[in-house]
């Protein structure tokens, strides 16, 4: 089964933060992200599973973009994940 992240504004906003030369996210040109769970598990507890690893769902993109921790988002938590 695979769990598709398709970010909205706030990590749309933090991407395009920054003041370099980089890209800018453009959620019309960026595919979604990508997350293989596993097959087993039943689509009704799909937030169960989202639950047991937000964090690194959370993460992946942010490192993804910007590979400094430290300009993360400083507030990584289940609430602002979820919007």
């Amino acid at each position: 089964m695979t769990l598709v992240l398709r970010p909205k504004q706030p990590y749309i906003d933090w991407a395009n933060s920054f003041e370099d030369d980089g890209p800018k996210y453009d959620p019309d040109h960026h595919n979604p992200m990508a997350f293989l769970i596993d097959d087993v598990v039943d689509i009704r507890n799909i937030k169960r599973v989202v639950r047991c690893y937000w964090k690194t769902i959370f993460e992946e993109p942010l490192n993804g973009w910007m590979r400094d921790p430290d300009v993360w988002p400083r507030r990584r938590t289940l609430k602002v994940f979820f919007e």
